[in-house]
């Protein structure tokens, strides 16, 4: 996530977060056994399932109310209240 994140350029973001994947790969086979990571997968795959639907109509919701609140064009572009006097 630090790399995904960081302020660099996408061609070596993808390459870190690639490096970063390889190497929680090597980690995960070398520390843990066949059990543990079966236990692992399984897990996030059902925190996903739960997450999922909540995170895809969190995003949904926002799209759809977005364009109902009415901007307040006084206070656009302007750094702070004070400024909009």
């Amino acid at each position: 996530m630090i790399a995904g994140t960081a302020p660099l350029d996408l061609n070596m973001k993808l390459v870190l977060v690639g490096a970063f994947s390889i190497l929680t790969l090597f980690f995960g086979i070398k520390y843990y056994d066949r059990d543990e990571l079966n236990e692992w997968m399984h897990e996030t795959y059902n925190f996903m399932k739960m997450i999922f639907p909540i995170l895809l109509l969190g995003v949904f919701m926002s799209g759809v109310i977005k364009p109902l609140i009415r901007a307040r064009s006084s206070l656009q572009g302007k750094k702070s209240f004070q400024e909009g006097r």
